[in-house]
């Protein structure tokens, strides 16, 4: 509450950052600036709290601080995410719902030996971009996978999508002891 964020350096791996009331998901809290973030070869999802930013400075804070992606990173900020140079996925990662990563030409994105990508939300992977699985990775897609770019094929990943079938019929069905 109310401190400045300071020097954040993350260096690989997921992380996932929520800001609480006020506060930023990575950087100040309430009336706090954003301190110095730096993001590398990282997949990294940070949601602000009330009128805070996902990355950068609390609420009622006018430093947002300074905020470097060196590349080879996926970085989702408030529902947006975008990949810079080729960003792995190397422990368990999910895109919610409501969420829209790009995967842009001449990026991608790969999820390596033993990590999991779970898709709720939207993927969308443009001309010249790709969305790479390695052997002993594993993509659970349940949102949607759309763009021109290079995307595995659909018998190549767990899709997870659910489908409910309901059946209506006028037969009285008795339940229980008679």
């Amino acid at each position: 509450f109310n401190g400045a964020g300071g020097a954040v350096t993350i260096n690989g791996g997921t992380v996932s950052a929520t800001g609480g009331k006020f506060g930023a998901g990575i950087g100040g809290g309430n009336l706090g600036a954003g301190g110095v973030v730096t993001i590398s070869g990282a997949a990294v999802a940070a949601v602000g709290g009330t009128n805070a930013e996902p990355i950068g400075n609390g609420y009622g804070s006018a430093d947002s601080g300074t905020y470097t992606d060196l590349g080879n990173s996926l970085v989702i900020r408030n529902g947006r995410g975008e990949v810079t140079g080729d960003a792995p996925i190397a422990g368990d990662f999910t895109i919610v719902s409501g969420v829209t990563v790009t995967i842009g030409s001449g990026t991608s994105l790969t999820v390596k030996d033993g990590a999991t990508l779970t898709n709720y939300g939207t993927i969308t992977v443009k001309d010249d971009g790709a969305l790479i699985i390695e052997a002993g990775g594993v993509f659970n897609q349940a949102g949607t996978l759309d763009g021109d770019g290079n995307k595995p094929d659909a018998g190549t990943y767990n899709d997870k999508k659910s489908t409910l079938t309901l059946t209506i019929s006028a037969d009285t069905v008795t339940y229980g002891d008679s």
